[in-house]
């Protein structure tokens, strides 16, 4: 069973979206502990670093996922139609 580009880049979309969701989740239940807990600075600080890499995760995959569609787009524009017109 063959799958198309289309259905992998949008399966992939789809994850990143949900992923943007998550991150959103994440955000809000750091903000919550940060102001309404008063624990230690160390697991304070190792919150803070779950939070950072959870962002910096979101931002990479984000830009992965747009570069590879927009590169694709490019490549459908820009070759394949040329391709076809001189058949």
């Amino acid at each position: 069973m063959s799958s198309s580009i289309d259905e992998t880049f949008g399966a992939a979309y789809i994850g990143i979206v949900v992923a943007a969701l998550l991150l959103g989740i994440s955000v809000f239940q750091g903000f919550y502990y940060f102001t309404h807990q008063k624990d230690g600075w160390v697991l304070r600080g190792l919150v803070a670093v779950v939070l950072v890499f959870d962002v910096v995760h979101q931002a990479l995959i984000t830009h992965t996922g747009i570069l590879n569609i927009c590169a694709l787009d490019m490549y459908l524009i820009f070759f394949l139609h040329w391709q076809a017109t001189h058949i």
